[in-house]
């Protein structure tokens, strides 16, 4: 029984395995988001139960880069993926970059999609994800922290204010660090607890 633990640890960390994952991962990323996800490398650790990506971009509906992550690492729990439940200890985004925008203050900002796939929303009428089902799943993040964040904001629509006024539709904010406490997806309800 050890050894075939042995073997099957050594399988899932091996190369060839962690590039079989890697695609894995973002083929089902791509299905549920409807957009284009690539991920540059990946390592797992069984023993550490953590999972390390490396060179995370994914693009908006309109496939312009949205959001970029040099190093996304986390500690998951292994036992609970077998009951469609995603327990993360400790995430870690590092190196991160989002542009985020609207293009008009009362049409959806460019990041809707991403939101609505996480609560199982049934696409709008006409969204060319129509009829495409996807799994519940239970999310649980104990802690996440972000760390050398970069955020832009737009509304194009609005015009840029001069001066020293702080611009509502209009900022980039630049090397932040947060961290939040919680992260909780189950059936239909997502909570975060700051």
């Amino acid at each position: 029984g050890v050894l075939i633990l042995i073997g099957i640890a050594g399988a899932i960390t091996s190369a060839y395995m962690q590039r079989w994952l890697r695609y894995k991962g973002v083929e089902l990323l791509e299905a549920k988001l409807g957009t284009p996800v690539r991920i540059d490398g990946m390592d797992v650790s069984l023993m550490g139960r953590e999972v390390v990506l490396y060179g995370i971009e994914l693009e908006d509906r309109k496939q312009e880069k949205m959001l970029s992550i040099d190093t996304l690492g986390a500690k998951i729990g292994l036992l609970p993926l077998f009951d469609d439940k995603l327990t993360i200890k400790d995430l870690r985004c590092l190196g991160v970059t989002a542009f985020l925008y609207k293009e008009r203050k009362d049409t959806a900002a460019n990041y809707q999609f991403v939101i609505d796939a996480l609560r199982n929303k049934k696409p709008a009428d006409g969204d060319k994800d129509a009829g495409r089902k996807s799994s519940p799943l239970d999310l649980d993040v104990r802690t996440a922290v972000f760390d050398r964040v970069r955020l832009r904001w737009d509304v194009y629509s609005e015009p840029v204010k001069g001066g020293d006024t702080l611009d509502a539709n209009h900022f980039c904010i630049e090397n932040v660090h947060f961290r939040i406490e919680e992260i909780r997806r189950k059936h239909k309800d997502l909570t975060v607890s700051v």
